[in-house]
């Protein structure tokens, strides 16, 4: 199967993370713009059935890409560690999954962006939701990301996307369950004790607030104010997310606390 250099970058950015808008591939491989271009290669990969692009089910929806059974039978062959996974090339992805999906994968680039503008900054690992359900059963968070801070610092972010679909006694149970795998599972999962837990949201600041209290009522109804350190919420535009503001300029809050916090160095 011939397939070029660039191609397989691409073939293995989309695997990371589901799928990919095509403004998310140039922001990752290409120059600002290159969005063009990079339109006219990524439909060129799926006539060659490299990669896929799903019906929409809403106009305002962007278009997205995921793999397609040749860009899957190319990763297995040069990988032994890719997890067999052939999405659906017929049904249309639903506009609230999709959408989650791309806010998401905004946050996880700036991740591996992050190095750009702190070069002590390295990405040990990223995972993304879909890869950690096949390790997880009880709770998955949207990304997980373990960063490595002047070469021997460790500092790992659970990532929580929120859209505002959960009302509090749902969120709520969230907490719980959070807080049960932190306490019983998650050293044993990841392999590190380090965890912080950010709740980015997309919506306006009422909701990034509500969040924080229910949290903090968890937090008290269930004995456990000692995990207040834990959580950190802040809301973020649609759209491309800015590394630095996201992870060290203080725009968190955490339970309980009034100052703000960066989410690396604080």
């Amino acid at each position: 199967m011939k397939v070029s250099p660039k191609e397989e970058a691409i073939l293995k950015s989309i695997y990371t993370h589901y799928l990919l808008t095509v403004e998310q591939v140039t922001r990752l491989h290409y120059s600002a713009g290159s969005v063009r271009y990079v339109s006219a290669l990524l439909k060129a990969m799926a006539e060659k059935n490299l990669l896929i692009r799903p019906a929409r089910d809403h106009v305002s929806l962007p278009y997205v890409y995921m793999l397609g059974k040749l860009g899957m039978k190319y990763l297995r062959e040069i990988r032994e560690d890719i997890i067999s996974f052939y999405p659906s090339e017929h049904k249309a992805l639903s506009w609230s999954y999709v959408r989650h999906i791309i806010a998401t994968n905004d946050v996880l680039i700036a991740a591996l962006k992050l190095t750009l503008v702190a070069p002590y900054i390295e990405v040990i690992e990223l995972k993304h939701d879909w890869l950690l359900r096949t390790e997880l059963k009880t709770v998955v968070p949207d990304g997980w990301v373990n960063f490595l801070l002047n070469g021997h610092t460790q500092v790992c972010i659970w990532l929580e996307v929120d859209r505002g679909t959960e009302k509090e006694k749902t969120f709520r149970r969230k907490i719980a369950v959070i807080l049960e795998f932190i306490r019983y599972h998650y050293v044993e999962t990841f392999g590190t004790p380090s965890v912080t837990v950010a709740f980015a949201t997309t919506e306006r600041q009422r909701r990034c607030d509500a969040m924080r209290v229910w949290t903090e009522k968890e937090l008290s109804a269930t004995f456990n104010r000692e995990y207040d350190d834990v959580f950190r919420f802040a809301t973020i535009p649609t759209g491309a997310v800015e590394p630095n503001e996201f992870f060290l300029v203080s725009i968190w809050k955490a339970p309980f606390r009034d100052e703000h916090l960066a989410l690396i160095g604080n």
